[in-house]
């Protein structure tokens, strides 16, 4: 590396216009301190091809700091001038600058006329990423460079459509500045115990637990508050509406996306935003919709998120690879297997008012009524099972939910088996989380014959209270639990069947499933989801910015139309979308109601 010279920025400027003479091909450093460190990595830079000169990052900070990097960041981002208060010059491309402003009396006149006449000639001005200053690279101090070089050219080369500046910025801000992070809980409820509610509460929770030095919100729906910080109560989580969010770093929205009125706060907040798609069935399966133009916003929807937002969580790489599949386009440095929490927290169970005390033994279904959770095959391997001389019964439990549910299937099942095993099926609807943690604690075994999981908890929560699980090897728990008896590949009920009854008959092997689970949950806790999170927001801060680009020059230099936002009329055309299969679905109910109290 070649010596240099320093100079303090406030030094006259014929002692500058001095050394520039008698630099004899060593570079110039204008530096208030002399941190050889931080030079050092100045004059670094002035190696690369076409660089001239180098300056820091302009981010937030008085002092100039020096912060680590990240592998996902761009090039040493192009600036438009040199920063006065600390650059570093290439000491060989100033012989030939002469008649410099000959009037100047600053330094900082003079570094604005070099840094015209350089970038006139062909060279490069950057800022040097893993160092950090607060200045301002629009700012000429009021010095008009000339009629071709305005100030407002000077503004606009490190602008918004700067996205290598940016990205650098965005980086740097986020090492040297507490950084603000809000989750999306527009799901949350008064009564948050679903599957989806339970992971956005756990994901604030962790992510503040995990990194202390950031600002972590969850922003609900204002009804919702006073229930969402008692979620999320001895935690630095910070409850806030989800209409009034101020200016963030980055919007963290969970969970894929099925209602367009949502779209906006997710696409216009923070700086960066990131999106997490847990599965494709409500993206592939239209019997999940009650009509086809729903079943295509849907699509429209998450198809969106996922191409334009600067990072895509997902919970398994089965999840990532189904998203893939479905849009191929989708970048890969910014798809991030994230994992779910597999570290339930059993709270006290209570007995459901359907369980007698003198019930007995019995199996138990812990699923929703869509089609995809194959409540069927859970009754067509019970029956097997009672076949071969259980004497217990099966509980099923699970929301019912509009649209795409199994219920009149099932039903059809029980009435072709024997009366004295239909008889001993019992369905309890949606049951408190208390229920459901007492019903999977008295449980002999759970049987879980999904289809299609994103990540699949529940043999996580058996587990969790001692009880072993069945589930499909196939799509994410066969991902997560290959190696465990709590998976099997087939869906012969007989053999579904001979497997838990196994477990009825050996507390040995019942023992063994037991601890295989319990060690896969170890690699998947809430903590280390927290963590690979923080990992794909990390990532998203170090790109360029993925979720719309900005154009230069205003409506006269206009190219595109690039917005992220909704199409007009999408929320109206939406709403009464859903409105109208919603209202003859309630009719149909009613009178099938009505029909059902007036029947002989």
């Amino acid at each position: 590396m070649k010596s240099y010279h320093r100079i303090d920025p406030s030094a006259a400027a014929d002692e500058f216009r001095s050394m520039l003479v008698d630099l004899d091909g060593n570079h110039l450093v204008v530096a208030a301190d002399s941190d050889e460190v931080i030079l050092s990595l100045l004059i670094e830079q002035l190696q690369q091809p076409g660089v001239a000169t180098s300056s820091p990052v302009p981010v937030g900070t008085d002092d100039v700091v020096q912060y680590p990097l990240h592998p996902l960041l761009p090039p040493p981002p192009t600036l438009a001038l040199p920063c006065r208060r600390l650059t570093a010059i290439r000491g060989d491309v100033v012989h030939g600058l002469h008649g410099l402003r000959p009037g100047a009396s600053t330094i900082d006149e003079l570094l604005i006329a070099i840094g015209e006449s350089l970038l006139q000639r062909g060279w490069r001005h950057v800022a040097v990423p893993g160092v950090a200053m607060r200045w301002d690279p629009q700012n000429c101090n009021g010095i008009e460079p000339s009629a071709a070089w305005q100030e407002s050219v000077v503004a606009s080369m490190v602008g918004p459509a700067n996205v290598g500046l940016e990205a650098h910025i965005s980086w740097a801000t986020s090492q040297v500045q507490s950084l603000s992070v809000v989750v999306d809980g527009a799901c949350v409820t008064d009564d948050p115990h679903t599957g989806t509610q339970h992971l956005v509460v756990q994901v604030a929770r962790e992510l503040a637990n995990s990194r202390p030095t950031a600002s972590v919100a969850l922003a609900v729906p204002v009804e919702s508050l006073d229930a969402a910080r008692i979620a999320v109560a001895g935690t630095t989580v910070t409850v806030v509406d989800r209409t009034d969010i101020g200016p963030i770093d980055v919007m963290y929205r969970p969970y894929q996306m099925l209602f367009a009125s949502e779209l906006d706060v997710v696409a216009t907040t923070g700086r960066r935003r990131i999106v997490g798609q847990l599965d494709m069935i409500g993206f592939s399966n239209p019997f999940y919709h009650p009509s086809p133009g729903l079943f295509s916003l849907a699509r429209n929807l998450q198809r969106h998120l996922m191409r334009s937002s600067d990072g895509v969580t997902f919970i398994s790489q089965y999840g990532r690879d189904s998203a893939v599949a479905d849009c191929p386009d989708l970048d890969p440095s910014r798809l991030h297997v994230v994992s779910c929490g597999a570290d339930p927290k059993p709270s006290p169970g209570d007995r459901p008012e359907g369980v007698p005390e003198n019930f007995g033994p019995f199996v138990l279904c812990l699923s929703a009524t869509f089609w995809h959770k194959n409540r069927a095959h859970a009754i067509a391997s019970f029956a097997e099972l009672a076949r071969t001389g259980y004497t217990g019964s099966l509980v099923v439990i699970g929301p019912e939910p509009y649209y795409g549910r199994s219920v009149a299937a099932d039903e059809k099942l029980l009435q072709r088996l024997d009366e004295s095993i239909s008889r001993r099926v019992h369905f309890l609807g949606q049951a408190p989380e208390s229920e459901k943690w007492w019903l999977l604690e008295h449980a002999d075994a759970v049987v879980y014959p999904s289809v299609v999981e994103g990540f699949g908890l529940v043999p996580f929560e058996a587990a969790a209270v001692g009880t072993p699980s069945l589930t499909f090897a196939g799509t994410a728990p066969g991902e997560l639990l290959s190696a465990t008896d709590a998976v099997i590949d087939t869906w012969d009920p007989k053999q579904w069947a001979a497997r838990i009854g196994s477990w009825v008959d050996s507390e040995a092997t019942r023992h063994q499933v037991l601890e295989h689970v319990t060690t896969v949950a170890i690699e998947h806790s809430w903590r280390r989801c927290a963590e690979r999170t923080w990992d794909a927001i990390d990532a998203a801060l170090a790109q360029p910015v993925h979720s719309g680009h900005v154009e230069e020059g205003g409506a006269v230099s206009r190219v595109t139309a690039w917005g992220s936002g909704l199409a007009p009329g999408s929320t109206v055309r939406f709403t009464a979308a859903r409105a109208a299969p919603a209202i003859r679905h309630r009719v149909h109910h009613a009178i099938s109601r009505l029909r059902k109290q007036i029947r002989p």
